[in-house]
């Protein structure tokens, strides 16, 4: 009775040890996240044309079956996303601060389940280094501060592979979490449905009965559910969109095969440099290759490592059919293969250092600083991990908002003309003066020139015909626009008004300016919608 008294209270006290140390990176990392400051995160057209649909949303009280646009003209992704987005937003009172800590909460708590897939893996002392990894990784970090869909299924992943291994090693598992989670992830970001290579492969060498594989479709159902109905409901409009931008790239199948393989360079030297090396792409790809090497020169003797460095492999190669559908991967396409680099990492490195336990904490500690360098690097440049132009950094904007208001009287109405992307498209600035309007109590103004109309946001900045006395001409950071739609906006503005002054504020060009004829006062609202 002793005995068996003392072996519960040491597994318990364990247990306890554990969760007290997972409790304290998850905070630690989590403090790491919002460290340059909760504004300083990326948040042009597509962040606040999502934070006001949503708004709309709870206003109207209408729920939506169609999540956010992809690429793909006709695609969607699921409509999830706005359901998360709208209860954060509102519990937040439509400011950003609380989605933002819930984002970096549970980027970092990812590390969790990632302790546990490492420790089936490899060790308990491999999961501790993939945690500390995982802390530190400047992949994990910068996707916390962005937020889109693919972001929250970041953490799903290691979810998901804990779910996956046991089928791998022909042990009993839980088929329909593993469907739960996965539709879960298809919702969020549908390339990520590539994931369903690995688990049909995975399936089929462990000889899974038929009934799991019906478990396993009917939970991939439940989670990817409002996607699947919005399918039905709207004559499988994303499905077509696919078939038919499959059939616009049939013709292009060599040159996307002749350029696959350099992008699948490009992929692994970004990868490894952004969760592991720390240093430039090329050189991290070229560490990449030799740690590779390594492991096939001493494959004989990582032999207990066989099986858990094949279930990896697997995962990862899985992607690669990313590279032939003729579109440019983007990086977050890849979102969920930097824990599976993490976690594989820290498994080798345990192993072969596991009688240098000086080394190892010295790689761990190197690693870190160079992985928090390349965050501190960025925060200083003021730049964001997936990024179309510079200057589009949430606190960049307040900052050209100040610069404006400071310049122009108090409770002055005054117009604004904009170059940005989506050209004429008022949904991103609508945010920012809506926003800064909601802190500051300042006036709206008014929009001049081309409006793009339809659009959510277009009621928060009236139209004008006419320029008010004082009118603002912002110029945003180079885009993709065609320097025909630059001469024709900048020929606009000079034959209807002079300029009076220029500044440049975080690589945006400000011009004051005033009417060449002076057109009579007109009344702007301060009425924030």
């Amino acid at each position: 009775m002793k005995t068996f008294v003392l072996r519960m209270w040491s597994t318990h006290k364990k247990q306890w040890v554990i969760f007290l140390f997972l409790l304290i990176c998850t905070s630690v990392a989590t403090f790491i996240r919002l460290l340059p400051g909760d504004t300083h995160i990326i948040f042009p057209y597509d962040q606040a044309r999502d934070l006001l649909y949503v708004r709309q949303l709870v206003e109207t009280r209408h729920l939506p079956l169609v999540g956010p646009p992809s690429d793909i003209p006709g695609v969607n992704h699921g409509v999830i996303f706005y359901y998360v987005l709208a209860v954060l937003y509102w519990v937040g009172g439509w400011n950003i601060h609380v989605t933002v800590w819930v984002f970096a909460f549970v980027n970092a708590a990812a590390l969790i389940p990632l302790y546990y897939l490492t420790r089936r893996l490899f060790s308990p002392k491999a999961s501790v280094v993939a945690v500390l990894l995982w802390m530190g990784s400047f992949e994990a970090i910068s996707y916390a501060r962005w937020i889109s869909n693919p972001v929250l299924a970041l953490p799903l992943f290691p979810v998901f592979f804990l779910l996956l291994e046991p089928f791998f090693h022909k042990q009993k598992g839980n088929a329909l979490a593993l469907g739960i989670v996965l539709g879960l992830i298809i919702q969020l970001e549908l390339v990520l449905g590539y994931l369903l290579c690995a688990v049909i492969y995975i399936f089929l060498r462990s000889s899974q009965k038929a009934r799991q594989y019906v478990i396993f479709f009917g939970g991939i159902l439940l989670g990817a559910l409002p996607l699947v109905v919005s399918e039905l409901k709207f004559h499988f409009q994303s499905l077509r969109g696919m078939v038919a931008y499959a059939g616009g790239q049939s013709g292009n199948i060599q040159a996307t095969a002749s350029s696959a393989f350099l992008q699948i360079i490009d992929a692994i030297g970004l990868l490894a440099r952004n969760n592991i090396v720390g240093f430039t792409a090329p050189f991290a790809c070229a560490m990449s290759i030799g740690f590779f090497l390594l492991l096939l020169s001493t494959w004989k003797k990582i032999q207990s490592l066989h099986s858990s460095l094949h279930f990896l492999s697997i995962l990862m190669l899985s992607s690669l059919p990313l590279f032939l559908i003729g579109k440019k991967v983007e990086i977050f396409f890849l979102i969920g293969i930097g824990t599976l680099l993490i976690s594989l990492f820290a498994g080798t490195l345990t192993f072969f250092l596991k009688r240098r336990p000086v080394l190892l904490v010295l790689s761990i500690w190197i690693i870190l600083a160079l992985q928090l360098k390349l965050f501190s690097d960025q925060t200083k440049n003021h730049q964001a991990y997936v990024q179309v132009q510079q200057g589009v950094l949430l606190s960049d904007r307040l900052e050209v908002l100040d610069t404006i208001y400071a310049k122009i009287p108090a409770n002055t109405p005054f117009s604004v003309s904009i170059l940005g992307t989506p050209y004429g498209v008022r949904t991103a600035w609508s945010y920012y003066f809506w926003e800064y309007a909601r802190l500051h109590g300042t006036l709206l103004p008014a929009w001049y020139g081309f409006a793009a109309n339809g659009y959510i946001g277009d009621e928060i900045l009236s139209h004008t015909d006419t320029p008010f006395p004082i009118h603002v001409t912002i110029y945003e950071p180079e885009f993709d626009v065609s320097p025909y739609i630059q001469d024709q906006f900048t020929q606009y503005q000079n034959e209807h008004t002079l300029l009076d002054s220029q500044m440049e504020v975080n690589h945006h060009t400000l011009q004051f300016r005033h009417p060449i004829v002076s057109p009579q006062p007109l009344k702007v609202s301060s009425h924030i919608p």
